[in-house]
């Protein structure tokens, strides 16, 4: 008998189970990057819920309270996200240091509805249209762009209880909702219905029918995971 045959066998059946152990633990980093509005910062936001789910993947996050997709909210150009998209992606660059960003989260709308825009609404599926031509077109990735993801606005709760500037702020999401889903298809990015999920028991996410509470920020980082993890895009 080979005396050496029973430590081959066992080397073998190490090196298999080696191999099994190192396949079902290995995941190449992801590198993703989130703008949105004020219901996508804070320590209880659904992009740290999000952080904390993916803990070895990077997320980098460029939301701002009060931000739109192209109005200078408060007459504050820093809060319109067409004109400072350029600076969120050299600082997202800058961030991963020469990795390629593989997915960018766009969060945005709630302060688009504002009764101030209400005559400039038709403008703001325009402005999408042009935040995803400029991510698409931005030197830096040259010509490997994130692939894009369109959040819904989430959805307000009833006018009774809504300060003066979002009375309607619903009726106008509700409007917009089919042109973001045309935009994204068309531009082959994807679209998440954030509002249709959340609206048949909206008071439950929100107690002022406005800010998302950690129940909403969950729901919304359970979304967003699923999606980055199993696939599921709507």
């Amino acid at each position: 008998m080979n005396r050496y045959k029973p430590f081959r066998l066992s080397f073998l059946i190490l090196l298999v189970i080696s191999v099994i152990m190192l396949s079902c633990t290995s995941h190449q980093r992801c590198y993703i990057v989130t703008i949105g509005d004020q219901n996508s910062t804070g320590n209880q936001s659904w992009v740290n819920k999000l952080r904390e789910k993916i803990p070895d993947d990077k997320v980098l996050n460029f939301s701002v309270p009060g931000n739109t997709y192209g109005f200078n909210n408060q007459d504050n150009e820093k809060l319109n996200t067409v004109n400072n998209i350029d600076n969120y992606l050299d600082s997202a660059l800058d961030s991963v240091g020469g990795h390629k960003i593989d997915y960018l989260f766009i969060a945005l709308g709630t302060n688009d509805c504002q009764s101030t825009y209400d005559g400039q609404l038709p403008m703001v599926p325009d402005h999408l249209r042009e935040l995803i031509r400029k991510i698409n077109a931005f030197p830096g990735f040259k010509s490997r762009p994130p692939h894009i993801i369109v959040l819904s606005p989430v959805p307000f709760g009833p006018d009774s209880i809504l300060p003066a500037r979002y009375k309607g702020a619903d009726e106008r999401v509700k409007y917009l909702l089919p042109y973001f889903r045309d935009i994204t298809h068309n531009s082959r990015c994807d679209f998440i219905d954030i509002y249709s999920r959340l609206k048949p028991d909206f008071n439950r996410f929100s107690p002022n029918g406005i800010h998302l509470n950690e129940k909403g920020q969950a729901f919304v980082a359970d979304t967003v995971f699923n999606y980055i993890e199993v696939g599921e895009k709507r």
